[in-house]
Parts: C-alpha cells; sequence; structure tokens
C-alpha cells in the first residue's frame, strides 16, 4: 500500500477540545469543497502548531500576496486520524501557510496524510482559537508549573516529593 495524500485545497480549520480539563481530546477540523476531517492531536502539539503559525506570520508581514490560494473540489473526502508528525510552510506568494498533516500511523511505505491552505487572517485567527483553547483546560499552579485539579493537586515543590525539593533539602544543613 502507498501513502495516500488528500488535498483539501484551501480549508476552514478550527481547534476543539472535547471533555473535561484533565480528561479531554484535543483535534483540528479542516472544512473544504474536498471534504472534512477531524484530527486527533496532543495538546502540546496543538500550541506549538499555533505559536509556529503565529512565528511564520510575524517573519513574513511585509510580503504581498501574487498568487492564489488553490481550491480543490475533487470527490467529499472524510477522515479521522491521530496526527503524528506536522509539516509548516508558509507560501509568500500566496501569503497563506500550507499545512501537512500525517497519521502517527505513518511510515515511509504506507500511510495516510492530509494538506490544507490557510489564507494569512485565517491562519491567524485559528492560531489564536487553537491557544485559547489550550489555555481553557486547568490553571497550572504557581509553584511546580504543573496543571492543578479542581479535587486538589499534589504538588511536589509544596509536600517536598518532589527532585527539586530534594536537592533543595540537601544544600541546607
Amino acid at each position: 500500500m502507498a501513502v495516500r495524500h488528500h488535498d483539501f485545497g484551501s480549508a476552514q480549520v478550527r481547534a476543539e477540545a472535547i471533555g473535561r480539563p484533565g480528561q479531554r481530546t484535543f483535534r483540528v477540523l479542516l472544512d473544504s469543497p474536498a471534504g472534512n476531517a477531524g484530527l486527533q492531536l496532543d495538546k502540546q502539539q496543538l500550541a506549538e502548531l499555533a505559536l509556529a503559525i503565529q512565528r511564520l506570520l510575524a517573519l513574513n508581514e511585509a510580503a504581498t500576496a501574487t498568487a492564489l490560494v488553490p481550491e480543490t473540489s475533487a470527490g467529499h473526502t472524510q477522515l479521522e486520524f491521530t496526527i503524528g508528525r506536522i509539516g509548516i510552510h508558509f507560501d509568500t506568494g500566496r501569503q497563506a501557510i500550507f499545512l501537512l498533516l500525517e497519521d502517527v500511523e505513518a511510515t515511509d511505505k504506507e500511510g495516510l496524510n492530509v494538506s490544507c491552505w490557510l489564507p494569512r487572517p485565517a491562519a491567524l485567527e485559528f492560531a489564536e482559537a487553537a491557544l485559547a483553547v489550550c489555555a481553557a483546560g486547568r490553571p497550572p499552579c504557581p509553584l511546580c508549573h504543573g496543571p492543578m485539579d479542581p479535587e486538589g493537586h499534589r504538588c511536589p515543590k509544596a509536600n517536598g516529593h518532589g527532585i527539586a525539593a530534594l536537592e533543595e533539602g540537601s544544600q541546607q544543613v
């Protein structure tokens, strides 16, 4: 079996989190005339993707578009998979972000991937919304920066069970 590639062309891309904080599933949703996809990923992957988009847009702020973002309308594909590798590129001629999202189970010889284009305004909107989705979870502990559960939090820095607390304690004699 070969690598199956699905080109969604210019797509609407959204981020969502399903479930309670601490047990959420994060997804990137793609909608285009070519189809739609619900692609699961880690919270950290989503946050890093959003930050990478913001960095690429900031680095290429002065450029002006000289080409159109391609539209795709062949068929209507529906896909769901867990994202492994993410490829991202800024096309200065199109003033758009190109995303390549690969199935976590893909190999060099077989697998599945999806690509799409996000024009600058849509890319910026997605990045901001994705960061908001990531930030809407459990608040970080002010001492250890780990996530705090509503039921309570066992903080290594507050109760002496962390490596940092042991190292600090060994210096005090």
